[in-house]
C-alpha cells in the first residue's frame, strides 16, 4: 500500500511505477492528461482549487470527499495509488491525506500530514476537502489542526509554495499560516 502524488505534467513518469489505480483530479472542462486516455484504471474528479466561492468556481463538496474514501478504501490494499491535479500541490496532496485517514483511522493526523510531506514536500493540501473529511470521517476538527500545523511549518518550509497558493486565491489561507508562524513579508 503506497500513494504517490503528482502534477498533470508529471502523469507519464509516475506511470513507470505501475499503480494499480489512478485519481486524476482536474479543473471542470479541463482535458484528461494524454498518457491516461485508453486506461481503465482511472477515476476522474472535477473542481476548482478553491476554498472559497466566486462566480464560475465549483468547490469541493463532500459527494468528492466520499468518493476520495471510496477510492482509497477500495485501491489502496491492492498497491500503489497515483492522485495526480494540476500542480500536485493542494488537492492531489489533500485527497492522499484523505485516503489515508480513511484507510488508517487510528493513525495520528500528524503521521498522515508528515507522510504527505515525505511524498511530496511541496504539498499545501487543500484546507476545504480537508475539512470536509474531518466531518466524514469523524476526526472532530484533528485533521482540520494538524493541517493548519502543516501549513504553519510549509509557510516556511516552502516559500515558494505559499506564494503559488497565495496567487491562486487562498492568500487568507497563507496569511493564516504566516500569522502562527510568525512570519512577515514571505513572496
Amino acid at each position: 500500500m503506497s500513494i504517490q502524488i503528482c502534477a498533470f505534467d508529471e502523469v507519464e513518469t509516475f506511470l513507470v511505477h505501475a499503480p494499480v489505480h489512478v485519481l486524476s483530479i482536474r479543473d471542470p472542462a479541463t482535458a484528461r492528461p494524454l498518457p491516461l486516455n485508453g486506461r481503465n484504471d482511472v477515476s476522474e474528479l472535477e473542481f476548482h482549487d478553491r476554498i472559497a466561492l466566486e462566480p464560475g468556481i465549483d468547490l469541493p463538496r463532500m459527494e468528492h470527499v466520499d468518493a476520495i474514501i471510496a477510492l482509497g478504501r477500495r485501491h489502496l490494499p491492492r498497491g500503489t495509488v497515483l492522485v495526480h491535479c494540476t500542480m500536485g500541490i493542494s488537492r492531489s496532496a489533500a485527497a492522499a491525506a484523505i485516503m489515508l485517514a480513511a484507510h488508517e483511522p487510528a493513525r495520528s493526523e500528524t503521521a498522515i500530514f508528515d507522510q504527505i510531506l515525505s511524498i511530496r514536500p511541496i504539498a499545501w493540501p487543500s484546507s476545504l476537502l480537508i475539512t470536509l473529511a474531518d466531518q466524514r470521517l469523524n476526526r472532530g476538527g484533528r485533521l482540520i489542526e494538524a493541517l493548519e500545523a502543516f501549513h504553519t511549518r510549509q509557510v516556511q518550509a516552502a516559500p515558494e509554495t505559499a506564494a503559488i497558493i497565495a496567487r491562486s486565491g487562498r492568500a487568507a489561507e497563507v496569511a493564516a499560516a504566516k500569522t502562527r508562524a510568525g512570519v512577515r513579508n514571505v513572496p
